[in-house]
């Protein structure tokens, strides 16, 4: 699924802040129903548009067709195919799994936080020192400079991972879903001509 949605997106996307983004502002409201939680996605997302690690990870959830995989294209769409990896977090105590997110801007797993990767999530945020391998190769170090996102149709269970999780998470509910003629099969096209403009919207509200 997130390989179509990555695909159906261009690679890069010129800055243009005279253009407007109508339709994408709609989506999110009808999608998320919170201005609460919009603004904190974009503030999220001129994160990951910097130069830096991403100090939080983005959880979506919420039932399929609620629009999820919609907002990843975008995201995909702002950072590149070329910056974008997606990977299974649960073998990301692997050095060949971690090697995979070196020297990307977004990073999005296939799977939800597993218990025993705790560890391994909170250095990726915090931009701590890891190694990784390709196979038949030496090992190396390197610090990521990511912004990860998991998407699942259910809320972390942060009783528990911890409330060290918690403070590195944002948590973004998609709280409708989109049956039958509600579905807007140009929706994304529209997304990607509009990408131009939500990369100004999302940079406008850094100081």
């Amino acid at each position: 699924m997130m390989t179509q949605a990555a695909h159906a997106t261009p690679r890069t996307t010129p800055f243009h802040p005279e253009s407007g983004c109508p339709r994408w502002l709609q989506f999110l409201e009808e999608s998320m129903q919170d201005a609460a939680s919009i603004h904190a996605l974009r503030e999220w997302m001129a994160a990951c548009l910097g130069d830096g690690p991403n100090e939080k990870a983005l959880y979506l959830h919420g039932d399929v067709c609620s629009g999820k995989s919609t907002l990843l294209s975008v995201l995909v769409g702002l950072t590149g195919d070329e910056n974008t990896v997606c990977i299974d977090f649960q073998y990301i105590n692997s050095p060949f799994e971690r090697a995979r997110i070196r020297g990307k801007k977004l990073v999005i797993s296939l799977s939800g936080l597993p218990l025993d990767c705790v560890s391994c999530f909170k250095s990726i945020v915090s931009g701590d020192t890891l190694f990784g391998t390709f196979k038949f190769q030496k090992p190396f170090e390197f610090r990521p400079t990511c912004s990860l996102v998991f998407h699942h149709n259910t809320e972390p269970d942060f009783e528990r991972l911890g409330e060290g999780c918690r403070r590195r998470m944002l948590v973004v509910p998609f709280r409708r879903v989109f049956t039958g003629n509600q579905r807007d099969p140009n929706l994304k096209n529209t997304l990607q001509e509009e990408l131009p403009a939500i990369r100004a919207w999302v940079e406008a509200i850094c100081p």
